[in-house]
């Protein structure tokens, strides 16, 4: 489980495709705290850590998840939201996020709301979507203020853009 808010940016270092799978291999500072089995977030995808180095981790994605998430698309040198799992004697500052994906959504418009902005999504299916709900965008755990036939609108203060 994880809180939906981006703990640091991990830079992807090597790819390698295995059949239908992709391993992936990323940098970050906290690698040194990492261990096998654990799990982590990675632009919202819950990733197990399969091998480790003294300076990198590895993870794979399988196929299905490789289709329903931007995962797919990354190139070597390409950096990638990361969060590690929530301890639960710790501080829940977001949402509780499985880092299951359902789907990716494309971003077709950004309204300036006076002091916040207006984000507005187009997805493949809205039975799912709660009006007043969160989702997570590439890793960041945000409310949803509304939804239409194919769209999801998200209202976000300026702090949780940049």
């Amino acid at each position: 489980m994880f809180s939906g808010i981006v703990e640091e940016y991990a830079t992807l270092v090597a790819l390698v495709k295995d059949q239908e799978n992709i391993h992936f291999t990323f940098k970050c500072s906290f690698v040194d705290e990492l261990k096998i089995d654990q799990s982590i977030s990675h632009n919202g995808v819950c990733l197990t850590v399969v091998s480790l180095t003294d300076d990198s981790y590895t993870v794979t994605a399988m196929k299905e998840t490789l289709e329903r998430s931007n995962l797919g698309l990354l190139k070597v040198g390409d950096k990638v939201n990361v969060e590690r799992s929530m301890m639960m004697n710790g501080r829940l500052d977001g949402h509780i996020v499985q880092g299951h994906v359902d789907q990716t959504a494309t971003c077709i418009d950004i309204n300036d709301a006076e002091g916040s902005w207006y984000f507005t999504f187009r997805y493949a299916f809205d039975k799912e979507m709660a009006q007043r709900g969160y989702i997570t965008v590439d890793k960041g755990s945000v409310t949803v203020n509304g939804v239409s036939s194919r769209f999801a609108i998200r209202r976000m203060i300026l702090f949780r853009w940049r």
